[in-house]
């Protein structure tokens, strides 16, 4: 059982990871090495603001575990799934569906973390936009 003042720490580090991801994504001379820095920051503060989340809307305040953020996202109430889809919706100037934002950034963080040993794509300023909806539900839920 999570405490409220851990989901609260929980939540500060999401938003200073999704400043930093904003923070990097603003720079006006975006080389590819720095697109790494930017989605892993945001993959990591999509996951953690959903956790904290989950854990606010759970009767036993539990932290769920793993990076998937798909998964996290189904523990989410119907509730806050349709406030962040359409917060999303609304932000992110069509890039892409929030099914496939959903599919595409399942494995950010983890995938991104060594992205110059592999293959990999996504859209920095859809996951972003992710991460803004997600703040936004958490603000109206939070303690």
């Amino acid at each position: 059982m999570a405490t409220v003042d851990q989901i609260r720490e929980c939540t500060d580090c999401a938003r200073a990871f999704l400043y930093t991801a904003n923070k990097v994504n603003s720079i006006d001379d975006f080389a590819l090495g720095r697109i790494y820095p930017c989605v892993v920051n945001a993959a990591f503060s999509c996951e953690l603001f959903e956790k904290a989340i989950v854990a606010t809307e759970a009767p036993d305040r539990h932290f769920s575990n793993g990076h998937r953020l798909k998964d996290l996202f189904s523990m989410i109430s119907p509730t806050g799934q349709a406030f962040i889809q359409d917060a999303y919706s609304r932000a992110n100037d069509d890039i892409e569906t929030f099914d496939q934002l959903l599919d595409e950034a399942n494995e950010a963080f983890i995938e991104w973390r060594y992205a110059y040993e592999k293959n990999v794509d996504i859209h920095p300023n859809a996951l972003i936009a992710f991460a803004e909806a997600l703040n936004n539900y958490l603000k109206t839920i939070e303690e």
